[in-house]
């Protein structure tokens, strides 16, 4: 058994679904019934630039009808708090501030999954039938979501793991200015630079790599019943016919996390449920 695999079985031991009500089991056995009636080939369409300004624009109705800006806010900032009160207690973690803020697009797709659930279950059944999309979590496809949920998060650790060995072998074993703040030396010694060049450029690849394997996988697995693997390859495949498109997505995902870190995070309470929301329209353009 893989390590991914027994880290997403952990999840269902901690992350119990509630009981399901009349009306989510009848969607569920719908689900299934549509599923088991008409499985049919997975079709890649080709998308555009337009499509996604679509995407983003569909999101964001989504955003404002299901209103899970709110909820986002009152998740995001004790999170929020518990970083700065870390890093300001123990300086040896500033360091890693911004490989982990960064590297928070390579788990997206996990982390927005439930804002794309909801978008799904307004696009099929409603406002009303949206609201508690948590049993798709632990329904039939539920153990594909927690297999790719569990990859994420191991690429997000390896990520971390290259970031620490690019830091000790530039910057961490620098001596140039070493009584200055963190922040000054980056920016102002030879080691710091060296330390940003090699950093983004393995950033790109890991960035590369979540994008192609997640920006499809996550929403497919959640609509149609897919194991991992199978999710992962039209993911694959949908980046070799949409390139640009996906490139172009990628770059709005960091765009838009970026633009929501700059104001202590808290522009993430808008911008994290805006492409959440926005990733089930762009998989909708891209699979059918």
């Amino acid at each position: 058994m893989s390590f991914a695999t027994t880290l997403s079985d952990a999840f269902m031991v901690v992350f119990r679904a509630p009981p399901e009500t009349h009306e989510e089991v009848a969607a569920r056995v719908e689900e299934e019934r549509d599923d088991a009636a008409s499985p049919g080939p997975i079709e890649i369409r080709k998308a555009g630039l337009n499509d996604l300004v679509s995407a983003l624009r569909e999101g964001f109705d989504d955003l404002r009808a299901l209103r899970t800006d709110q909820i986002t806010i009152a998740v995001l900032f004790p999170l929020a708090g518990l970083v700065v009160a870390g890093v300001v207690a123990d300086r040896a973690l500033l360091p890693f501030l911004f490989p982990a803020a960064s590297g928070f697009a390579l788990i997206g797709p996990l982390a927005t999954l439930w804002y794309a659930a909801l978008s799904r279950g307004r696009e099929l059944y409603g406002e009303d039938a949206a609201a508690h999309p948590v049993n798709l979590f632990f329904g039939p496809r539920g153990r594909s979501l927690r297999v790719l949920g569990g990859i994420a998060i191991l690429l997000f650790l390896l990520w971390l793991a290259v970031a620490g060995v690019i830091y000790h072998s530039t910057l961490g074993t620098s001596s140039d200015k070493a009584s200055a703040f963190f922040l000054t030396r980056v920016l102002t010694t030879t080691a710091g630079w060296k330390m940003i060049v090699i950093g983004c450029g393995a950033g790109i690849i890991f960035a590369l790599v979540a994008v192609a394997i997640g920006c499809v996988s996550f929403p497919l697995a959640l609509d149609k019943p897919v194991t991992a693997m199978e999710a992962i390859g039209v993911s694959l495949q949908a980046m070799a016919r949409n390139p640009v498109f996906m490139l172009g997505w990628g770059v709005v995902i960091v765009v838009g996390l970026v633009i929501g870190a700059i104001p202590g995070l808290f522009g993430l309470a808008v911008t994290l449920p805006l492409l959440g929301h926005a990733t089930w329209h762009v998989y909708r353009r891209i699979v059918a």
